[in-house]
């Protein structure tokens, strides 16, 4: 379970996300408003499993440079301890429709952005403790989906690296008790 403080800090983060990403219309607006869509993700990786939720947004950084923030969870295999992760990713893709496409269609993306995680049950073997950790990464993500009209389901491998991170009460560049390893998602994004 996540400590008050840093439960609170991550609602307040989530709601300054989702706010610039609803205002950014009116202010980076186009004359007809862009596609949306609400991504439902499960999440693989050797440490654990879990979930995650997301809003995207087309062309809110620019011409084929879309927007996607998100919230995931994760239970470590091993102890049943939580994480939870903030993410925002600029993505490009390799081929973008017109509006609701009769037929079935392939594209890859690719997208990079930064991560704010928390983690519980943080083995730091420097100092021999356990403690709950908290990271701002630099994240880059791929993948494929495979699109119908308006409902696309999609396999996507995640790539994370801490930056700075504070496990316990000590700050840290480059932390190495917080290195990640690559996360796979298979999961559906809806437009609308």
């Amino acid at each position: 379970m996540l400590p008050p403080h840093v439960a609170r800090r991550l609602a307040a983060l989530l709601f300054l996300l989702a706010l610039s990403a609803a205002s950014a219309q009116g202010l980076f607006g186009r004359a007809a408003p862009p596609e949306r869509w609400a991504t439902l993700a499960a999440e693989l990786s050797t440490f654990g499993q879990g979930a995650m939720v997301g809003y995207g947004q087309e062309a809110l950084f620019g011409d084929n440079a879309d927007a996607r923030f998100s919230v995931a969870y994760t239970v470590q295999a091993f102890s049943g301890e939580l994480g939870a992760e903030l993410a925002a990713s600029a993505l490009s893709y390799t081929y973008r429709p017109d509006g609701a496409q009769p037929q079935l269609f392939l594209m890859a993306y690719g997208g990079v952005g930064p991560r704010l995680l928390v983690q519980g049950g943080v083995y730091d073997f420097m100092r021999d403790v356990t403690s709950t950790a908290v990271a701002l990464n630099v994240g880059a993500l791929g993948g494929l989906e495979a699109r119908l009209q308006r409902v696309g389901l999609f396999l996507e491998l995640q790539l994370s690296l801490p930056a700075v991170g504070l496990v316990g009460s000590n700050l840290t560049f480059f932390p190495l008790p917080l290195l990640t390893v690559p996360k796979l998602s298979l999961g559906t994004n809806v437009y609308f």
